[in-house]
């Protein structure tokens, strides 16, 4: 799953409770597991590697996630997006924290229905009952791709059809690109990566991954104008 959890962001978006919560901070909440993936991957805590009785299959990899991708690393979140939120607004209310972290559980709930049984509840057990995962990977690519594209391109037409989503001219670009970003990546992970035996979680590969994590935020937060408003608001005040 990696569209969808943009998708996930742009419906809690619809929610009036999100007024005060940037489309960014909604990206970092919905992708708060992958954020972490990035930092485990480098420091040789969370890792993937190629296995060959996957091939041609959507994400051909075993994984061992068991600090970004258990209930431990949401329950990390929780702290983290309440400070980053609080830091952020320079205040933070119930509500905002409740509504991130759904955000950032919705993303080990999405993933608990794709992935092929690999998803840790808690971070220490290697029990097989200790992980979880309905395998909808291992329907046909083109299947995944289009239920991915969908859980994408939903939410996001409804936020432009109902106003949440206020576009400028700088707003519109960063929404452009960060939505060509999410087909390729897509494309590739459902059309191209399943016949390579290049290692995308590997510890090298651990930069480059936290990377496209933080440039697909800011993306997603400059694709917002009224996020864009609130930077330069800051800005002025300061």
């Amino acid at each position: 799953m990696f569209s969808g959890h943009l998708g996930f962001a742009y419906l809690l978006k619809l929610l009036p409770v999100t007024n005060n919560i940037s489309l960014g901070t909604l990206f970092l909440a919905a992708q708060w597991p992958d954020f972490l993936l990035g930092l485990t991957l480098i420091l040789g805590h969370d890792w993937g590697s190629y296995d060959p009785s996957l091939a041609g299959k959507t994400f051909p990899f075993k994984t061992h996630l068991p600090i970004s991708h258990s209930l431990f690393g949401w329950l990390l979140g929780i702290g983290f997006l309440a400070v980053f939120q609080a830091f952020w607004r320079r205040c933070v209310t119930l509500s905002e924290i409740v509504t991130l972290s759904v955000g950032a559980l919705s993303h080990w709930l999405l993933d608990v229905l794709v992935h092929r049984g690999s998803i840790p509840i808690f971070p220490t057990s290697n029990d097989p009952s200790n992980f979880v995962g309905l395998s909808l990977w291992d329907l046909p690519n083109s299947t995944v791709f289009g239920l991915e594209m969908a859980i994408l391109f939903l939410p996001l037409l409804l936020l432009l059809i109902t106003g949440r989503l206020k576009l400028g001219a700088a707003a519109s670009v960063s929404l452009l690109i960060l939505i060509i970003i999410h087909v390729v990546f897509q494309y590739n992970s459902n059309f191209i990566a399943p016949f390579s035996t290049d290692n995308m979680l590997s510890k090298d590969n651990g930069p480059v991954f936290l990377g496209l994590m933080v440039v697909l935020g800011l993306l997603c937060h400059f694709s917002d104008n009224n996020s864009t408003q609130d930077v330069t608001s800051k800005v002025k005040t300061n």
